[in-house]
């Protein structure tokens, strides 16, 4: 579709991701990671090609200081987050298309 050409012709894949990166960083409560972290996944995955160029990297800076995943949830939790649910939700989040396999390759040299 013509989104990607918009984005990619008018820098505004690099402003979108780092609009993203703004919200997301800081963030604490496990009810916002699991959206954040899927946010990020999807911003990455449809705006990487887009030439994110730093703005990759931010994204991925973004969500790779949560690991590793560490969560216990109180006891009668109504929302039913989970330490797997944040770590599965994170990990698609830093192997989104946009991000993998440079910047992971990267953080681990």
């Amino acid at each position: 579709d013509g989104r990607g050409a918009l984005l990619n012709s008018a820098g505004l894949a690099q402003e979108a991701a780092m609009g993203v990166v703004k919200s997301v960083e800081g963030e604490k409560d496990p009810r916002n990671l699991l959206q954040a972290f899927v946010l990020v996944g999807k911003v990455a995955g449809s705006l990487g090609g887009a030439g994110l160029g730093e703005a990759a990297e931010e994204l991925f800076d973004v969500v790779s200081c949560y690991f590793p995943i560490r969560f216990t949830p109180p006891p009668n939790d109504p929302h039913g987050i989970t330490e797997e649910r944040l770590r599965d939700t994170w990990h698609a989040a830093v192997c989104a298309p946009g991000l993998a396999p440079r910047l992971v390759v990267t953080a681990l040299a």
